[in-house]
């Protein structure tokens, strides 16, 4: 509706904050329409005959109002008619025993804006994600006054600056951000959080070099980095992290830095993560030199893959995203002694069937297939 000056009719902005307001119960409709009706009497009140031709446009006016007023009350009725009906939501259909029902009644459903006031959205066993936008560092408060929160999930923010300082004030435990923008003084602040056991930061905005802060966290247990450029600088800081048992730098570019020879010096890993990067044979035979090294995942694997991992202690292996995977070559990985336990990801040519039959065949060896790409929050690297 346009706004002129002889017309005060509401212009769109103020009759969507209308319906916002009635439908949070702060002005209810009547007070909309009844304010709308009071303008036209108003007018009628004030209409003061000078010339016919000043009547005759007044009168247009009038009418114009009337129209308009009855425009408005259709759209509320037939807005009303829509969405304000009850309906019912259940949690789950699967299990019976945890099923809740949700009645909804006079609700009405307004568009989310685009800047929602952050909220804190509460999962099973202390897990926790924000929903909205964060604006500033107090819209974190809430996670400090929840000591029941060890688990956080950030997606999709601006995180620059002491955005993430309020978090060195809980007790988490595990950080995943996903997507995020970060800088030097938002990973300072992570650093800070004395709690952290594990932090995955999964294709984040950030320079490389922001990373370096990490150096400080003594007591990191658990660290996925995905899809960021890695260079020797930032991998010497990661090689200090002694307490880390879990490292994935799945999808990260290393250039042509060596990638194993520092991260040797990490005495207590377990895991490691390098899908996504190509490595041959010969290279490979270096993970023999990681004395507790225990899992190992990799994707574009060659073929003979099982060379490079002899006289490891390598006892479980995952080969992912390979599409030229064989037959021949999954039977002889299959074969080497020291694997217990050969986990097939997202490999084309592997099917159910044959995973089946070389259970069989080599029952000293559980070969399962798996079609797992991410990393949730609750996956085993983060625990």
């Amino acid at each position: 509706l346009r706004k002129s000056r002889d017309e005060r009719y509401q212009s769109m902005e103020e009759l969507a904050a209308s319906l916002e307001s009635f439908s949070t119960g702060t002005t209810p409709i009547d007070a909309t329409i009844e304010s709308v009706f009071k303008e036209v009497e108003d007018d009628i009140a004030g209409d003061i005959e000078s010339d016919p031709a000043s009547k005759n446009k007044r009168t247009n006016a009038k009418s114009s109002k009337w129209i308009t007023l009855t425009a408005i009350i259709a759209v509320l009725g037939v807005a009303a008619a829509i969405v304000l009906v009850p309906g019912q939501i259940w949690k789950s259909k699967k299990n019976p025993e945890h099923t809740k029902k949700v009645k909804l009644t006079n609700v009405l459903l307004i568009p989310e804006p685009m800047n929602k006031k952050p909220t804190i959205v509460m999962g099973a066993s202390g897990t926790a994600a924000i929903m909205g936008t964060l604006q500033t560092p107090s819209d974190l408060a809430g996670l400090v006054k929840n000591k029941r929160i060890n688990e956080l999930e950030i997606s999709d923010q601006t995180l620059k600056g002491d955005m993430l300082r309020p978090l060195n004030k809980t007790n988490l435990k595990n950080l995943v951000l996903r997507y995020d923008t970060l800088d030097r003084g938002s990973i300072a602040s992570i650093a800070s959080i004395g709690s952290l056991e594990s932090l995955h930061i999964g294709y984040c905005e950030l320079n490389p070099s922001a990373l370096e802060a990490l150096e400080d966290m003594k007591n990191l247990k658990g660290l996925v980095i995905r899809g960021v450029i890695i260079d020797e600088r930032l991998l010497s800081k990661l090689a200090t992290l002694d307490s880390i048992t879990t490292l994935d730098l799945c999808d990260c570019d290393f250039g042509k830095i060596d990638i194993l020879t520092p991260l040797v010096k990490l005495p207590a890993l377990k895991e490691f993560n390098l899908s996504g990067s190509k490595f041959d044979n010969a290279y490979l035979q270096k993970l023999k030199e990681f004395p507790n090294l225990k899992s190992f995942e990799i994707g574009d694997a060659p073929p003979e893959l099982a060379e490079g991992l002899r006289n490891s202690n390598i006892d479980r292996l995952t080969v992912s995203r390979n599409k030229d995977i064989k037959e021949d070559d999954l039977l002889f990985l299959a074969k080497e002694k020291n694997i217990k336990l050969l986990i097939v990801r997202d490999c084309g040519n592997i099917t159910q069937a044959l995973i089946k039959k070389y259970n069989r065949l080599n029952p000293r060896c559980r070969v399962v297939l798996s079609h797992k790409t991410d990393l949730l929050m609750r996956d085993h690297y983060l625990r």
